[in-house]
């Protein structure tokens, strides 16, 4: 069989046909009876059309692609705020989940750090690689008619909601 940990320890991507028999398994499972939800993939266009056909091999559909929007300066915002509590792996922001004490643990009282790789500069090239290879996978959810767009820098309640107005 195939060797996700080999790959993964070479720090390189898993192939195609990995998560495609991943989701073809799980999809086929009680608890996917009603639909499920993929998160993180695909990120290709040539990736949705594998899984395009292989859902319709098995009579099922795509419903919806959402799309959780944000400007490039919210994002940064909420990056340069971050807080995490290194024993827990507790997280906090300066602005939207402050600690109780600036720059101590609500639990421990220990001291709060950035997040390794918080940067602004590392972020903006993340997004410019974001932007470069998820543009066309954009592209062709709107052309088909299922992407939906959401606000990502209102409160997480009305992003919630209109995610479930959505679904």
């Amino acid at each position: 069989g195939f060797d996700a940990k080999a790959c993964i320890k070479k720090g390189q991507p898993l192939p195609d046909h990995f998560y495609l028999y991943l989701i073809n398994k799980t999809m086929k499972s009680p608890e996917c009876e009603r639909g499920f939800i993929l998160e993180g993939f695909p990120t290709t266009v040539q990736q949705a059309e594998r899984l395009k056909k292989m859902l319709e091999e098995s009579k099922k559909k795509i419903d919806r692609v959402i799309y959780l929007q944000a400007e490039d300066d919210d994002l940064e915002e909420r990056i340069a705020g971050r807080l995490v509590h290194p024993g827990s792996g507790r997280t906090y922001h300066v602005k939207y989940k402050p600690p109780k004490m600036k720059g101590k643990d609500d639990m421990t009282g220990e001291l709060l750090e950035k997040s390794k790789g918080d940067s602004i500069e590392g972020h903006k090239k993340e997004l410019e690689m974001f932007y470069s290879a998820h543009s066309p996978l954009l592209h062709y959810y709107d052309k088909a008619g299922l992407l939906a767009r959401v606000d990502a820098t209102k409160d997480p309640q009305s992003v919630w909601s209109n995610i479930n107005n959505i679904i």
